[in-house]
């Protein structure tokens, strides 16, 4: 199987025509809210826009040491939807699309209450200016926000042997996902990990699409099951009553 989105912590910039010459249709690149104006690994917006214009989407997603319990809690989930709320608006990333942070690590059951406070208070921000909420994790984790209501998107870890995340993708419960055995992989000359959307939600995993005259745009999804689609209409319900 070709696979045709990846993520990379590597700037693409100096690699874009090939990657669009080779099918490439979608490139996750990265928040980084330790705020270090040299961060090596955050997209800026000269690459954001280069992409764009080359007619292949962009995903977002935040990460900076996302990959133990002790990072979780309401303060960071602030500091890091604040942060890329405000990048996001340097981009003028289009208002429906989705912001991604990461729960990079195997959790368990018990590690939920402060990955929950985390979400909520990230979820707030990235909402309240006019964004979507993904997460980047396990099945399990990825399961109980949105059983909580607190992400629109879900994106499962290549790591399979992480809690439930094999039965989410035998049973087709995902938005995208990094293929099992396909990461840390060099493409054109870039360290990558192959990611698959899932066909049955007509693609929409909250990316920026490439821009249509002129101003890249949100993918709507017309699946009414879609977790995102269901939430937008329930806060419709609830302004119209």
């Amino acid at each position: 199987m070709k696979y045709t989105v990846f993520d990379t912590a590597d700037d693409c910039t100096s690699k874009i025509a090939a990657l669009k010459k080779a099918g490439i249709t979608a490139i996750i690149r990265y928040d980084d809210p330790s705020q270090n104006p040299n961060s090596w690994k955050q997209i800026g917006g000269p690459e954001y826009n280069a992409i764009l214009a080359a007619g292949m989407a962009v995903g977002i997603v935040s990460q900076w040491v996302n990959n133990h319990l002790g990072y979780f809690n309401a303060i960071s989930g602030k500091r890091d939807g604040d942060y890329s709320v405000h990048r996001a608006q340097l981009r003028n990333q289009p208002k429906g699309t989705a912001i991604y942070s990461a729960v990079d690590y195997d959790a368990q059951p018990s590690d939920m209450t402060q990955i929950k406070a985390f979400f909520t208070a990230f979820a707030k921000s990235i909402r309240g200016a006019g964004y979507k909420v993904g997460c980047y994790g396990s099945g399990y984790t990825c399961n109980q926000l949105l059983a909580a209501k607190l992400i629109d998107y879900t994106w499962i870890t290549c790591s399979s042997g992480f809690r439930d995340s094999k039965t989410v993708i035998q049973q087709g419960t995902y938005d995208i996902w990094q293929v099992f055995g396909l990461c840390d992989q060099t493409y054109q000359g870039l360290s990558i990990d192959w990611d698959a959307a899932n066909p049955m939600r007509n693609g929409d995993w909250g990316q920026i699409m490439p821009p249509k005259k002129g101003r890249a745009v949100a993918r709507k999804s017309k699946n009414p099951k879609h977790p995102a689609v269901k939430r937008e209409a329930e806060e419709d319900r609830g302004r119209d009553s």
